[in-house]
């Protein structure tokens, strides 16, 4: 899993196709805040990513497959980063952000988690709204977390806000530019698969 991973990380900078320092403004916050939220996490309900940092592998997997699904539908050739069109770039940047960050919303709903010294006492329940695991840590150095029946009602919202939280204000005032763009972006990070 970390040989993939870093073959995701390494190849997502050419498959986006935008000038290097718009990828450290905007992709690079997101995939350390993203990591920041669900630092080890296993992701609950989905077999294959049960596992120590599962929710990480999953929300970069996915993010990957996104663009590079979207570039296989619109492939760009040997067009210069520079000539590559706002819209490709928005659209691109919200495949990538929708799929890194599906399921999100599941960490207020559906996971209990607190942090805790090494040897489980001094526990805090940590709350997704108030900020990243990494924020909340102060002295507490290690997480405890189970899945919780939650209200899967609550995900889709959870996961709006949470989004927000994740996403560097740049970013998300870029995704908000265009109606469009917005709307399905929207409607990804709720998990509305109707598409449009």
């Amino acid at each position: 899993a970390e040989k993939q991973l870093h073959q995701i990380l390494t190849r997502l900078p050419g498959l986006v196709s935008i000038p290097a320092a718009h990828y450290q403004a905007l992709y690079q916050p997101v995939m350390e805040n993203f990591a920041e939220y669900v630092q080890a996490l296993p992701l609950f309900g989905v077999v294959q990513y049960q596992r120590p940092f599962g929710f990480l592998e999953f929300g970069l997997e996915n993010a990957f497959l996104s663009v590079y699904l979207y570039r296989k539908q619109q492939p760009i050739g040997d067009i210069p980063v520079e000539e590559l069109s706002a819209k490709n770039a928005l659209w691109t940047y919200a495949l990538f952000t929708a799929g890194l960050l599906q399921g999100i919303g599941k960490l207020y709903s559906s996971y209990w988690i607190a942090l805790c010294d090494s040897k489980g006492r001094k526990s805090v329940v940590w709350d997704p709204y108030e900020g990243s695991v990494v924020s909340a840590r102060q002295q507490n150095t290690h997480l405890r977390y189970s899945f919780i029946n939650g209200s899967e009602g609550l995900t889709p919202n959870a996961a709006l806000i949470l989004a927000r939280q994740i996403l560097p204000p740049a970013a998300f005032e870029w995704l908000v530019s265009d109606p469009e763009v917005y709307e399905a972006w929207l409607d990804a990070i709720r998990g509305d698969e109707r598409g449009r």
